[in-house]
């Protein structure tokens, strides 16, 4: 069986915690947290507070917490009375001779493609790559025709990620341009939210 999940919203009202409030009482509340959990921790918390101490906000998280344990415990027995299961996923086999192939075969046309700047110029040129990548490979090495794609298409990406990452070559507007460096430096601005300068 999979984890658990449970949540609960927490108000705050004359310094007494709400669990699950209502309209009228988030009126008056200093806090309106969202608190979602497993059995053993907190995976999210979201929502606004007044001011409030650290002390105050996190006792609310705590406070949930223990609060919807009941609901987690309840999800438990109804898995285990009712519940299917977990499939056990097998992951696909990678054909490692097609793969072989594939690339062998379609290195040239490939190193083509990747230098047409238009999309449907580069389009054109990969439909007739996976005629002419078909038509060199033995139909011993493959089950159907959609096998030798997929392959074909996986080593495209390949490609097409190698030469943005490496060779700082993109697609962009029908041109093929040379990507700029990117530097990040970040720092702390008094009264900013945040202060980042991306220079390109």
């Amino acid at each position: 069986m999979g984890r658990s999940y449970a949540a609960a919203r927490v108000g705050y009202v004359n310094d007494e915690y709400i669990l699950n409030p209502t309209a009228s009482q988030l009126e008056k509340s200093s806090m309106n947290l969202i608190v979602a959990g497993t059995e053993a921790a907190v995976v999210m918390v979201e929502g606004r507070t007044g001011e409030l101490s650290e002390e105050i906000i996190l006792e609310a998280i705590f406070f949930a917490h223990q609060e919807i344990q009941p609901l987690i415990t309840m999800q438990k027995a109804l898995q285990e009375e009712i519940g299917k299961k977990k499939r056990e996923v097998v992951a696909p086999q990678v054909n490692e001779p097609l793969k072989a192939k594939v690339a062998e075969a379609a290195a040239a046309g490939m190193d083509e493609l990747v230098t047409i700047a238009g999309k449907i110029e580069r389009s054109a040129r990969y439909d007739s790559l996976k005629d002419e990548v078909l038509a060199a490979i033995d139909e011993e090495l493959y089950e159907s025709e959609r096998e030798v794609f997929d392959v074909l298409g996986a080593y495209k990406k390949t490609i097409m990620r190698d030469r943005i990452v490496n060779k700082a070559y993109a697609w962009m507007a029908g041109a093929l341009i040379r990507s700029a460096p990117l530097s990040v430096k970040s720092g702390f601005c008094q009264g900013a939210w945040f202060s980042t300068v991306h220079p390109r």
